[in-house]
Order: C-alpha cells, then structure tokens, then sequence
C-alpha cells in the first residue's frame, strides 16, 4: 500500500511484512500480546508505520523497466513520482502479473524449487516469524485428513486472523487449521496461463506439479521472469 497526503505526495509505503514486524516486535517485548497491545497496533495511524525512505522514479519506466527495478531492489511496490513527489503511477506484483497474461513461455522451468513447507505444529506466531526471516510472502503446509494436500496461508491472512479474533493468544493458534487449499497447477501450464491465477488469487501464488518435484510459482517469480525479459 502506498501511503499519501491530501496533496497526493508520497508519504511512504506499508505492507503485511511491516505490520507483522511491529507485532512480532510487540510479542518480543511483552512476552505475549495482550489485548492492550494489539489495540495500541490497530490504533496506529498508516502514516506512523508506513516504511520511509521509498524506492521512487521520475519517469515511467514501463513494466519492464519496472520489473527490473524491483527485482534488484527486492521490493513489491514501484511508485512512479512528478518532481513535488505526488504518486503519478504505481507498479506492483500484480500489475505485472497481468501484464504477463498470454505469455507462451512453459511454466515449469522458471518455479522455484523446492518447496520450503511449515511445520505441521506451526503456531501463528511460528509461521510470521519463518516468513519474515526468509522473505516469503507466503508459506505452503502439508495437511493431513483433508480433501486437499497441500494448504497456503500468507502474512495477510494471518494479520486478518489476530484482527478479527481480538484474543491475546491468537499468535498462538496452529496455523493448518486457518489454511485455505493451495491452487495446484501442471507443469504444462505456461507462464502466462499461471500469472493470471496468481493475479487474482489471494495469495499471489501457485503450487506447479510436474518434472519430477512439486515447486512453487508466485508474484516474485513474476517480476524476476519480467525482469529478465528486460535484460537482468
């Protein structure tokens, strides 16, 4: 999200990542989260957590250009910025998810691999924390006594789950039982094909089933696949 003034100036840019920072940074110092503490959270303004100093551009890069940026910089959000600062344009993952729609190239080649599950006894808490520390966005579990096999969840969806549930020990909720299904795609699939699930999923993300090992396409493996396209 990209965060502004009445003027329209960029003020600064938050994400799932930055709110579940200060929760995590919260639990740290408190042991855990009471319900004064995720009032004084929720109370906070945008502004107040909004990550400064932002990665901006003059001029439209286009999404290749864009791509590119983002992919070396490791972020999700490109503002595009007049010479006051006023947000003119916007690249995000998704935007360039759908750019790539009707992409011919063979999906399988370009997911990651391999899969890097959660824990079976991962707490709310747990699965933050794994995200944060190794810079997913989202986190795929096995799950047993199912009708699927493999869930997802991601830092949103457990930041809506504290939110909404208002107890002190939701941190510690086992997280396979606040998992939706995970899209499994075959690895015929092209990348095109894939970009516009992962444009309107909830997750950004999709499980690839083929060549051998499961692997895992998400809205980063767009902006890298982008990126190369423009010459990275």
């Amino acid at each position: 999200m990209v965060v502004v003034d009445d003027d329209n100036v960029l003020v600064g840019v938050v994400s799932s990542r930055d709110i579940a920072s200060i929760l995590l940074d919260v639990f740290e110092a408190e042991g855990l989260v009471e319900v004064r503490g995720l009032g004084r959270i929720a109370d906070a303004s945008v502004a107040e957590v909004a990550r400064k100093p932002v990665i901006t551009v003059r001029n439209d890069p286009g999404p290749l250009g864009a791509a590119f940026i983002m992919h070396v910089s490791g972020i999700g959000v490109l503002p595009v910025v007049d010479d006051s600062g006023r947000v003119e344009e916007c690249y995000d993952e998704a935007f360039l998810a759908y750019y790539l729609i009707g992409t011919r190239a063979p999906l399988a080649p370009y997911a990651t691999r391999p899969v890097d599950f959660g824990e079976d006894d991962d707490t709310v808490l747990d699965a933050m924390a794994r995200m944060l520390e190794r810079g997913y966005r989202d986190l795929v579990y096995r799950v047993s006594g199912a009708a699927y096999r493999y869930g997802v969840t991601t830092l949103r969806d457990l930041l809506l789950l504290v939110a909404r549930t208002k107890k002190e020990d939701a941190l510690l909720y086992r997280v396979v039982e606040h998992i939706r299904p995970a899209v499994v795609v075959p690895g015929s699939l092209t990348v095109g094909e894939a970009a516009g699930l992962i444009a309107s999923l909830p997750e950004r993300a999709v499980l690839v089933n083929g060549s051998g090992e499961l692997g895992i396409f998400t809205a980063r493996d767009v902006v890298r696949f982008l990126a190369r396209l423009g010459g990275v």
